[in-house]
């Protein structure tokens, strides 16, 4: 019976070991990530040198290379983690208006530190495009994608409860991006920043005003 108990006892500490091994390398590659993405943000592909992201982040360059693939590998897995991790329809479950509703929908993408964050990986994109060139096709494709797929959502729901005239969710959805996010995102992209939410309102209702012509 004591061997039993022994066995058991060696088991679980193992299993908490596992456990705190993995909860440590989840903090760990999080904080990786975060220092490379400030690193690329504000010196760029080239000015980032894996020797800077190994002694900010405290992680020794050979693991930088074997577990993250250097920094080709950073900068992939920074560029591809800028994936919206709350959905966006989630947003309007409780919206007393399709105004409000898209106006919200907007202002995550464009307004807010989450949003700036987005935005600078966005510049970072284009600057290193012609280096990067597959990595910046993949990004723009699979981050509009992912975005008009969240945005079609928003109008399904928000057709479904009455909010705005039957229409075909799809359409609505990438001439919304197209009309009122992607105009406020050339101006975020140039740095522009004032009467953000003004702008992305008065878009708005223009959209809605026009919705029965889709």
């Amino acid at each position: 019976m004591s061997e039993l108990s022994d066995v058991i006892d060696t088991t679980r500490r193992v299993a908490r070991r596992g456990a705190q091994t993995s909860a440590n390398l989840a903090l760990r590659d999080a904080h990786v990530e975060a220092v490379a993405r400030e690193l690329f943000i504000t010196l760029g592909y080239a000015g980032a040198t894996i020797e800077e992201i190994s002694r900010r982040a405290s992680v020794a360059k050979r693991t930088l290379y074997k577990s993250y693939g250097g920094k080709a590998g950073l900068f992939a897995l920074v560029i591809r983690s800028t994936a919206d991790p709350e959905p966006m329809w989630l947003r309007v479950t409780t919206a007393d208006s399709a105004e409000d509703a898209l106006n919200a929908v907007a202002a995550s993408i464009l307004v807010g530190p989450a949003a700036q964050r987005g935005i600078d990986l966005m510049r970072l994109i284009i600057a290193e495009a012609p280096s990067q060139s597959e990595l910046a096709r993949e990004t723009h494709l699979n981050g509009r994608i992912g975005a008009l797929k969240s945005i079609t959502k928003v109008f399904e729901r928000l057709i479904q409860r009455g909010l705005l005239p039957a229409c075909d969710p799809a359409v609505a959805a990438e001439t919304f991006a197209d009309t009122v996010i992607g105009s406020m995102l050339l101006l975020r992209l140039a740095c522009y920043e004032s009467d953000l939410e003004q702008r992305i309102a008065a878009r708005v209702r223009h959209f809605i005003r026009t919705l029965d012509r889709l």
